[in-house]
């Protein structure tokens, strides 16, 4: 019988099942069609069994806070330090080219009979002998100082990486400081003592452990409602698409020949399964917060589940709510979740979705976050990429407006507050909104970050002023890379604005441990060049 070769088999597979081919060809013996057959089929066999055993799998664990084992998985996380490079050796002694020797023959005039009676001659093979050893030697001088800079070039490069990677290091180790902090300072108060953003980022912490059998760590984003005590969850859940698609393979010979063929798993079952699926993470991710938290701090959770996926009506990707749930903590409790049926259990707890979730129907959630806005997009971290030679004013508009974000993020962090990046504005409307919690100096604050090459007029201040009415905020902040003209610092006095220039944010910045800098004529320059 004839074994197929890796290449045809994961073609094979990608045709299958595309989602699942990288998974199940992970270290496939291929040994022979039937034994490639049976080990794909314990493979499938064991992903199937996994889906439908995500909730009573984690149940049976049992509760949280278990501290030893949330220490052993923040210490997993904590960041390994760079190792120092190892740097070429100096081109020098035996590393050199060998030095032209001038008593080499090639660098001799040899006198013939003709010579004796005819100087000039002589006098030019001389002469001809000199400037090949003194052109020799010069191509060698060329090139020792081009192995010398090749040299310096190649350790310089491996010096700024390494800066680079210790710079990212450094970053990476105070946000895993700061996680081992808010773990440490939720342990203490883990009857309702916690501050409700150290609450939130355990919980996520928490639920971030758990990943599920699709699609690894979901996104997943916590909001606590301190009135009512309940932990909003808003959770990334697969798409239909996501699930497997091949059920079993048989290997069929006929003649000698030994074909692979796929059993794909029907269409009604794969919409219980992703059914089940669904309900069971919904019930699991519920389960985990009310076990990880005492009930002075989470009442009750509403979870809402959202799904993104490929809308076929405009080809373009679109994120809705398809189911939602809410239950109190005696709810949970009254029932075995390790003897319940998932979606049964969801409907008894009045949970809210299609009949068939497959069809990505939309529903409203039971309750969201009060300062949700549909302007709000993902942050993604841009300080941790930057060192002492960034130029804020040539950076991209885009990363720019986020690193505005993540620098008013760590200021506002110390009394928990929050701050949100909008979508993409290029200069024009909100960038950033934040939100302080303190009573009195607090509120809604609008942030618009302007990467400028030339002097912030009194327009852009003024444009700034009106959106803090039309936005119902309590104040506004303006960044910019440049400075402002003396009509901007006149308008805005008396006003709720905050005008912070290029050597105000460097500040801001250092403050927070990051490092950069401001060259207004290289920016110009690199626009002109662009």
């Amino acid at each position: 019988m004839a074994s197929p070769s890796s290449r045809t088999l994961e073609e094979l597979l990608r045709q299958w099942d595309p989602t699942w081919c990288d998974e199940l060809l992970d270290g496939l013996p291929f040994a022979n069609p039937v034994a490639v057959a049976n080990e794909l089929n314990r493979r499938i066999a064991s992903r199937l069994h996994a889906i439908g055993r995500i909730l009573y799998e984690r149940v049976s664990r049992g509760n949280f806070p278990d501290w030893d084992s949330i220490a052993k998985s923040i210490e997993k996380r904590k960041p390994q330090a760079p190792l120092a490079p190892k740097m070429p050796p100096e081109p020098a002694g035996d590393r050199l080219p060998l030095r032209p020797n001038p008593r080499a023959p090639e660098y001799q005039a040899w006198a013939t009979f003709r010579d004796i009676f005819d100087l000039k001659r002589w006098h030019r093979k001389v002469q001809q002998a000199k400037e090949r050893y003194s052109g020799d030697l010069r191509v060698w001088h060329e090139d020792v100082v081009r192995m010398r800079e090749h040299w310096a070039q190649a350790v310089e490069a491996k010096r700024s990486t390494y800066e680079c990677a210790l710079e990212a290091y450094h970053v990476a180790m105070r946000k895993w400081q700061r996680l081992v902090e808010q773990v440490e300072d939720y342990s203490r108060g883990l009857q309702g003592g916690a501050s409700p953003r150290i609450a939130e980022d355990y919980i996520s912490f928490i639920l971030e452990t758990t990943s599920n059998p699709i699609t690894g760590t979901p996104l997943i984003e916590v909001s606590l409602a301190p009135s009512s005590n309940t932990a909003i969850v808003d959770y990334g859940l697969p798409a239909p698409a996501d699930m497997p698609i091949v059920e079993s393979i048989k290997a069929e010979t006929k003649k000698n020949t030994t074909t692979l063929r796929p059993k794909k798993i029907g269409e009604k079952r794969r919409s219980e399964l992703y059914d089940s699926l669904l309900h069971q993470i919904c019930l699991r991710t519920v389960f985990e917060v009310f076990a990880a938290t005492g009930s002075d701090a989470v009442a009750a959770v509403t979870f809402n589940g959202w799904v993104t996926s490929l809308d076929p009506a405009t080809g373009k990707e679109a994120t809705a709510c398809i189911l939602s749930l809410h239950a109190s903590r005696d709810e949970i409790e009254e029932r075995d979740l390790l003897r319940v049926d998932p979606t049964a259990c969801f409907r008894g707890l009045k949970g809210v979705g299609a009949a068939r979730l497959s069809g990505l129907t939309p529903v409203a959630p039971l309750m969201s976050v009060p300062r949700g806005d549909s302007r709000f997009v993902p942050s993604r971290a841009v300080a941790e990429q930057m060192d002492a030679g960034t130029n804020l004013a040539a950076m991209d508009w885009e990363d720019f407006e986020h690193l505005i974000r993540e620098v008013f993020e760590a200021e506002f962090a110390r009394r928990d507050g929050e701050v949100k990046i909008t979508r993409a504005s290029r200069d024009s409307g909100v960038d950033a909104v934040a939100f302080d919690p303190d009573p009195i100096a607090g509120g809604k604050i609008v942030i618009q970050a302007k990467r400028y090459t030339n002097l912030v007029g009194v327009t852009a201040v003024r444009d700034l002023f009106g959106t803090v009415h039309n936005e119902g905020a309590n104040k506004g902040i303006l960044v910019t890379t440049s400075g402002y003209g003396p009509d901007a610092y006149q308008f805005a006095k008396g006003k709720p604005l905050t005008l912070l220039d290029g050597a105000n944010l460097l500040h801001l910045l250092a403050r927070h441990g990051y490092r950069a800098r401001i060259d207004i004529n290289e920016a110009k320059r690199l626009q002109q060049e662009r």
